[in-house]
């Protein structure tokens, strides 16, 4: 694909200015509008962005949306179900609707994924991920934290050690207001070969350490191994969590020059699939489950 590729945004919240802002790294990319379903947010946005501002969700989506043939990347969760992901999957045909998992395209993690293949580590035994960062006393829900953060750990999970077979998965809560809502949890993964994916997510505090388990992934195996930390680039003040994370800010430009690069321009596979969407909206449904009757929950 040649030329200037146009983007329209669906939502216009905190994480898609951090697309507007990754977007204009893009030499070949360009937004151009935007929709919201509160009119005076996607009117500041657009005034922000320089862009145009939909009145309506029918009026972008008449500006071509899937369905007439246009590519899709999609925001995670998904969708809320698999039959919903199937849906998706079949509206796309043969043209790419790429789940925007941005933090597996980092080129580190990307790096250490072919080195696992290649067998530079290895046999492969276990698979980390570790965040801690502090979010708002009362933005609890009862699934925020499982469905919303540990989505990003599942896909994780699958990207390098494959489809899970079992979880097993607990939460609690230590810094929500409702403290009916879990605001951190961890989950043991069970995949093929004796692997196991060690995932923690904490929405309730902060890493002061000297050594900050902010967000952090390890990979290891039994020749080596990989190690990758978010605090290796901080800069300036967080508006949110993790904007001062140079790791954060550039998974949105890694995701979409990926998409318009490789996927549009070069016709390759993304990284993130709709059916590894499925898999890791199965893996969360799973860790719900295990959290409400205690015990582990095959995946099978």
């Amino acid at each position: 694909m040649s030329g200037e590729i146009r983007f329209g945004f669906v939502g216009t919240g905190g994480v898609a200015t951090l697309h507007a802002e990754a977007m204009r790294r893009l030499d070949n990319a360009r937004l151009v509008g935007a929709w919201s379903p509160t009119p005076e947010h996607v009117a500041t946005f657009a005034n922000a962005h320089a862009i145009k501002p939909y009145r309506s969700l029918d009026e972008l989506l008449d500006d071509d949306g899937l369905e007439a043939g246009k590519h899709v990347l999609v925001e995670k969760p998904l969708a809320s179900s698999l039959e919903q992901i199937g849906k998706l999957k079949a509206a796309a045909g043969g043209r790419f609707c790429m789940p925007s998992h941005n933090y597996v395209y980092d080129p580190r993690l990307r790096e250490a994924k072919q080195r696992l293949e290649a067998s530079d580590f290895g046999r492969l035994a276990s698979v980390w991920m570790i965040y801690n960062q502090k979010h708002w006393r009362d933005w609890g829900s009862p699934d925020v934290l499982i469905r919303e953060l540990m989505i990003h750990h599942a896909y994780v999970a699958i990207y390098f050690a494959g489809q899970p077979r079992a979880v097993s998965c607990t939460a609690s809560n230590v810094f929500f207001s409702n403290t009916t809502f879990p605001d951190q949890a961890m989950a043991v993964v069970e995949h093929d070969g004796g692997v196991i994916s060690n995932l923690w997510g904490s929405f309730g505090v902060d890493d002061f350490t000297s050594s900050p388990w902010t967000v952090f992934y390890k990979i290891l195996g039994l020749d080596g191994g990989f190690q990758m930390s978010w605090n290796d680039s901080q800069f300036g003040s967080a508006k949110f969590p993790g904007w001062d994370k140079a790791a954060y800010r550039d998974s949105f430009y890694y995701v979409q020059e990926y998409f318009v690069n490789e996927c549009l321009g070069k016709v390759r596979a993304p990284l993130s699939t709709m059916d590894d969407a499925a898999a890791a909206l199965r893996l969360t449904e799973a860790m719900l489950e295990s959290v409400k009757r205690g015990a582990k929950g095959a995946l099978g």
